[in-house]
């Protein structure tokens, strides 16, 4: 074989390499847009939730789920799930999602941090002074 053979024999190798790849990346995206509309369509709010978790030990546990308006008690554990008991009661129920979502803040990450950190250095700010006098 010449060495212009080798070349364009490695061309034609590396351009139908790139062609697949292209192909399958290309499939990827559209799968994914796809998959995401029908998983989500029309950006319902969820109708499946969590409430609450609560650990028992090891892999044990026992969870508040909310499925459309109804609230189930599920045991989780190695075995598998299992329904607990179901809240049936209107106002039980309203008195749980009460409880639960109180202790659930709807601020961002980074808006929590900054507000911590200013607290921080508001409780610093008196004490640096005070070192400068001692030193």
């Amino acid at each position: 074989m010449e060495t212009s053979e080798i070349l364009a024999a490695s061309v034609r190798m590396v351009s139908a390499l790139a062609l697949v790849l292209g192909l399958v990346v290309l499939a990827m995206y559209f799968l994914r847009k796809v998959m995401s509309r029908a998983a989500d369509p029309g950006r319902q709010p969820e109708t499946i939730g969590i409430l609450s978790v609560r650990y028992l030990g090891g892999k044990n546990s026992i969870a508040l789920v909310t499925v459309a308006d109804q609230i189930i008690v599920v045991g989780i554990s190695p075995s598998g799930m299992s329904t607990l008991a179901r809240i049936e009661d209107p106002a039980e129920r309203d008195r749980l999602q009460a409880i639960t979502s109180r202790g659930k803040d709807k601020t961002s990450f980074a808006r929590q941090l900054s507000l911590y950190t200013s607290r921080i250095r508001a409780l610093k700010a008196p004490l640096e002074p005070s070192r400068e006098k001692q030193g």
